[in-house]
């Protein structure tokens, strides 16, 4: 059976997220991929501040499902929610500890992973393939009017 692209991708993403997170030393399960992304991006913009607004539209998620991953994430100590002093209607959004040790530990394997499921593949197919990936985002962010809905 051949799968389609999503499925193709959407495995694709599972295993990479199963192998970051899958050690001897860390019995954990595994974040979900969202929560994966969020990780990452509180780790990449440490030091700022970040507020769920933030998560909402650099990872392209609407406000209920982010709101309902943080309430996950901070129930299972991944993150914490710090009080502006500017906005006290607004919480900023911050990695806990433990979870900074471990995102500095996942940087290093992304890039073993990396070399691993690049070897063989010419930089120009890299390329290509990051163009389609690119091609395909614009395809789906042209096909979505403002309120999140298909355009027929």
């Amino acid at each position: 059976m051949n799968k389609g692209i999503y499925c193709q991708l959407k495995d694709f993403e599972i295993t990479v997220i199963r192998l970051l997170f899958t050690t001897a030393e860390n019995k954990l399960r595994p974040p979900t991929v969202t929560q994966a992304r969020i990780i990452e991006y509180l780790f990449e913009n440490k030091g700022k501040d970040i507020f769920q607004k933030d998560i909402e539209k650099t990872l392209n998620l609407t406000r209920a499902t982010v709101s309902e991953v943080l309430t996950t994430m901070e129930s299972k100590g991944l993150i914490k929610r710090e009080k502006n002093p500017y906005d006290s209607r607004s919480k900023k959004i911050v990695l806990s500890k433990l979870d900074i040790k471990r995102q500095e530990k996942l940087k290093e394997k992304i890039t073993n992973i990396e070399n691993i499921i690049t070897k063989n593949i010419s930089e120009e197919e890299l390329l290509a393939f990051s163009l389609t990936l690119k091609k395909m985002q614009e395809n789906i962010k042209n096909k979505y009017n403002k309120q999140g809905g298909l355009n027929d």
